[in-house]
């Protein structure tokens, strides 16, 4: 049965964990929207009624908490030609964009932001902690979408409260405020807390959420000894049950590509016994380096549905070098900073210089004792100057290149 929490004259409603069809879908489409009130959005600083209107829904359950806000937009066309970026916690606040902020009572005045563009461009932050000096060194798992239509569009976010350092079994407060940020002229900033009319950022404006209470899994795992890497990977999970019954089922590996497409990857059968901690270990194909969400759910013979993990890895590269074209002057020794994420007690390295005729100018072989980073040598100082291309193999397996310009030696 669904429930409601009446807090700061917005309601947060309350989904059964185990009953799928319930939940609210990251699309936006779910049923389960419909049963829950939507908030209006003010003028920032003035609290005033914007001409263009935005609202926003907010729903949770025992894994997430739900937002829907749905951005009324007359000129899509504009809207669209917003900044596209290539990377992650790229300046996305600058395009049109929807900006949740959360904290509570123990964490102020640290707070997490999440921004998610109109192009589904995202950025998440951890301001104010002294965990995290820069607030983008702060990534986790969370779910984002944005739906277009005619006249405007919806984003939707979906956060593990794991991801938020929220425990299961204890009743926590909850601190949010979401902004829209419309550049299109009339351009303006649109507001849910009518508290926030001058510092947007400070926690005490938030709008407040108490006696919420989250229950303790079933279910729960963590990922043990992983150091994932481009390419083939073991990946091992930690499993606790606290149930009375031994459960059996299917976990369920769900990742994203770099479009943020979120997709099954693997099924993986298990048995777990009654109140006891099982590992698993599965093998991982990752097509590309770089920050890749992980979800792990527990799909039960008698159709129970769990979330059991999620987190971001981070998919390194086997090799990966600090620099992509250095400049250096004929007859200079030069070595190039690398960082080694492949396992293993040693590791070869051959480095060969390739000059404008694709022939082999130099050549070294070096040893690398285990998973490290450090100076690569190159043997460049007999060359003559002009350019050239670095190609560094590791154990004759994963290869990098680099380009290489040699100066002529300066005469005084």
């Amino acid at each position: 049965m669904n429930k409601y929490l009446h807090f700061a004259a917005l309601s947060l409603m309350v989904f059964s964990l185990c009953a799928a069809e319930t939940l609210p879908r990251i699309d936006g489409s779910s049923a389960a929207w419909e049963k829950i009130p939507a908030r209006d959005f003010i003028r920032w600083q003035t609290n005033e009624k914007p001409d263009i209107p935005t609202s926003a829904k907010l729903g949770c359950d025992d894994s997430r908490l739900y937002v829907k806000v749905d951005c009324a937009e007359p000129n899509m066309t504009e809207a669209k030609q917003a900044v596209r970026y290539t990377r992650h916690d790229a300046p996305v606040w600058g395009n049109e964009c929807v900006e949740l902020f959360i904290s509570s009572s123990k964490m102020a005045p640290a707070y997490f932001h999440l921004v998610v563009d109109i192009h589904n461009q995202t950025a998440d932050m951890c301001s104010n902690n002294p965990a995290f000096p820069r607030p983008s060194e702060w990534n986790v798992y969370w779910n984002h979408s944005v739906e277009y239509r005619e006249n405007g569009y919806t984003v939707n976010f979906a956060i593990p409260w794991k991801s938020l350092g929220i425990t299961p079994g204890n009743e926590r407060d909850v601190k949010i405020n979401i902004s829209r940020m419309r550049f299109i002229s009339p351009a303006g900033r649109f507001v849910l807390s009518p508290r926030t009319t001058k510092q947007l950022h400070k926690v005490e404006n938030y709008l407040d959420f108490t006696n919420l209470n989250i229950a303790a899994p079933m279910l729960s795992a963590a990922a043990i000894n992983s150091t994932p890497q481009e390419g083939k990977n073991r990946i091992s999970l930690k499993i606790s049950s606290i149930s009375d019954k031994e459960l059996s089922g299917k976990l369920e590996l769900r990742t994203a590509n770099s479009a943020g497409v979120e997709c099954i990857r693997k099924v993986v059968p298990v048995k777990i016994p009654a109140k006891a901690t099982v590992e698993t270990i599965f093998d991982w194909l990752q097509p590309e380096a770089g920050f890749f969400p992980l979800r792990v759910i527990f799909r039960g013979d008698g159709n129970t549905v769990c979330d059991l993990y999620e987190t971001t890895l981070r998919f390194n590269r086997p090799l990966e070098l600090n620099e992509t074209h250095p400049v250096i002057t004929a007859g200079e020794s030069y070595a190039i900073y690398s960082r080694i994420f492949t396992p293993g007690n040693k590791h070869r390295l051959d480095i060969k210089i390739i000059d404008a005729d694709k022939k082999i100018a130099a050549e070294s072989t070096i040893f690398h004792q285990g998973i490290g980073e450090g100076f690569l040598p190159l043997p460049c100082q007999k060359l003559n100057p002009g350019h050239y291309e670095v190609e560094i193999t590791l154990d004759k397996n994963f290869t990098e290149k680099i380009k290489l310009w040699i100066n002529p030696e300066i005469i005084r």
